[in-house]
């Protein structure tokens, strides 16, 4: 009883304080699955507060599955190379976009790309529905290659498995528990179920059980609208803002 007691009344620890680095900005967005047309929108929203914000070393961080299910993959990716032209955007290599990639070279890939929302994603490219519905595996594997083009292939070959600024650290889906961030290497990094051989039997898109392993909170995806905050919290000197899933952290 007595200790149950000094529990009650001793102070409670404060969480540790996480930071990004001073004169830093950070705007996180959540995965955008071929929304091209809320993509932009999201693009003019954060613009808009980045100026009314002020000058600092922003960075925009794409959390991967720019690909799938929405209507204009193409259109996604487009814009996100356009807009990396013109400020530092860094993006991370999600399943989606691991699944697009393997799908040009493996048919078993191929038919998973397809269930996962990859119909939509070749679509975009120029292959009609009536051509989609008449070819085999083969021929659409075969038109896929000649219609995508090299750059686009090359642009997400170049995205990223980890990002690290301050005490963040960004991943697609989640980091493997009690991984320790000075040793944090991609083998930590909860890999996307396109990547493993029972890919067949088991679902590729598993952030639920990654954010539920990290003890993270539920969030949804896809939805690419800025919101303003419910509040303000002290994480260190810089700023981070999360559109797409969205609530924000500054000071």
């Amino acid at each position: 009883m007595r200790n149950f007691f000094q529990k009650l009344l001793s102070p409670t620890p404060q969480s540790p304080t996480t930071c990004i680095p001073h004169g830093q900005r950070v705007y996180a967005i959540g995965d955008i699955h071929g929304c091209a047309d809320l993509f932009g929108d999201l693009i003019s929203a954060i613009e808009a507060d980045d100026r009314a914000r002020g000058a600092s070393e922003t960075t925009v961080i794409l959390l991967g599955d720019l690909v799938d299910r929405g209507p204009d993959s193409r259109g996604v990716i487009d814009a996100a190379r356009s807009w990396s032209q013109r400020r530092v955007v860094r993006i991370l290599f999600g399943n989606h976009e691991e699944m697009f990639l393997k799908s040009l070279e493996d048919e078993g890939v191929l038919r998973q790309f397809i269930r996962f929302g990859g119909k939509e994603t070749i679509l975009s490219y120029g292959v009609t529905r009536n051509e989609y519905l008449e070819m085999t595996v083969e021929e659409l594997q075969a038109a896929m290659a000649a219609r995508i083009p090299s750059e686009d292939l090359d642009f997400m070959r170049g995205f990223e498995d980890i990002i690290v600024i301050g005490d963040y650290v960004f991943v697609h889906a989640g980091i493997r528990p009690g991984a320790r961030r000075p040793t944090l290497d991609t083998r930590t990094v909860s890999k996307p179920r396109a990547a493993r051989p029972d890919v067949r039997r088991t679902r590729p898109h598993n952030h639920r059980r990654a954010r539920r392993a990290a003890g993270s909170r539920r969030h949804r995806h896809g939805r690419l609208r800025l919101r303003s905050p419910d509040g303000h919290w002290p994480r260190g000197h810089g700023e981070m803002v999360f559109g797409g899933l969205l609530g924000r952290v500054s000071r």
